[in-house]
């Protein structure tokens, strides 16, 4: 690699870190509605689990009648879902505020 080279791959790698740089919030907010969408998964499983172990406790075999593999009904994994992208909204921007706007994070306290 000449060092014609060498300088056009550096500054091709510092416009890809100015872009990031740029968009930074909108990362923050698209992986925080994709960590909300996963604990929305993580709570529907919860909550399958329960009902699952409830209707087993009364002595009910439980029988999927939404497709085979879910034995609640399909709005709630659309409520659980929605709910967690939105829950994942609400905290990112939040939390962008409090970090990034405000600076009120733990590198940041006074001794």
């Amino acid at each position: 690699m000449n060092k014609k080279e060498h300088k056009e791959l550096k500054k091709s790698w510092a416009l890809i870190i100015f872009w990031l740089k740029r968009k930074k919030r909108t990362i923050y907010i698209i992986l925080s509605i994709f960590l909300g969408i996963l604990l929305g998964v993580i709570a529907e499983a919860l909550a399958e689990k329960a009902y699952i172990n409830s209707m087993l406790s009364q002595g009910i075999i439980p029988v999927s009648t939404w497709g085979g593999c879910c034995y609640l009904p399909p709005i709630f994994s659309v409520l659980f879902l929605a709910g967690g992208a939105a829950l994942g909204y609400v905290l990112g921007v939040r939390w962008w505020q409090l970090v990034y706007v405000e600076h009120r994070h733990w590198r940041m306290r006074k001794k």
